[in-house]
């Protein structure tokens, strides 16, 4: 029997939550660099092209909008599915993970010949789901203290305020740059 010369990994709605992930990153992406390096000329050129820098920001904000969006859609997804019986663990770690990662080491460096066969999806995906699963709940909860910062302060205690608010930045604009680069490096070369 002949295998199929592509075999859908995700369907309708898997392939609907990645196109929305991915404009929203490279929407945040681009005005969120925009708005952290003003001076930048990439940074001008970009803002002239939204009007201002007022823009840039209700760019952004509407692009954390869609990522909030589709993170809901993605939980409420995995929830259907899961009440279905159709949600297996294939994006969860296994022991066949370790396996497979000493075996695919073991090719890599030319000491065996036979790449190792991996399932539905590999240990570099899984990574990659649940890097990407990490970052998208840490810039939702740092992004949210930076729209609704009145808010945020009440919540915290007062000593705690501006500790807190310099770890949000650091984490934001970090895991910002971080998602950027994983994006254009790693999840490009690792899964598409």
């Amino acid at each position: 029997r002949r295998l199929p010369r592509k075999v859908p990994r995700l369907d309708l709605h898997l392939r609907i939550q990645h196109a929305l992930l991915l404009v929203a990153v490279f929407s945040l992406g681009a005005s969120g660099l925009a708005l952290k390096f003003p001076d930048w000329s990439f940074a001008r050129v970009w803002i002239r092209i939204w009007g201002n820098v007022e823009n840039a920001g209700h760019l952004h904000r509407f692009a954390a909008l869609l990522l909030i969006l589709d993170l809901v859609y993605h939980l409420l997804y995995l929830v259907i599915q899961g009440v279905r019986g159709r949600l297996r663990g294939s994006l969860l770690p296994s022991r066949s993970d370790g396996t497979l990662l000493r075996a695919n080491l073991r090719y890599l460096s030319g000491r065996t010949d036979r790449r190792p066969a991996f399932e539905k999806f590999s240990y570099t995906q899984k990574l990659d789901y649940w890097l990407v699963a990490l970052v998208v709940v840490l810039m939702t909860i740092t992004g949210l203290m930076y729209w609704f910062p009145t808010e945020t302060a009440r919540l915290l205690p007062g000593p705690m305020v501006a500790k807190v608010w310099g770890i949000a930045y650091v984490i934001h604009s970090t895991e910002a740059l971080l998602i950027l680069f994983v994006a254009f490096v790693w999840h490009f070369y690792n899964v598409h």
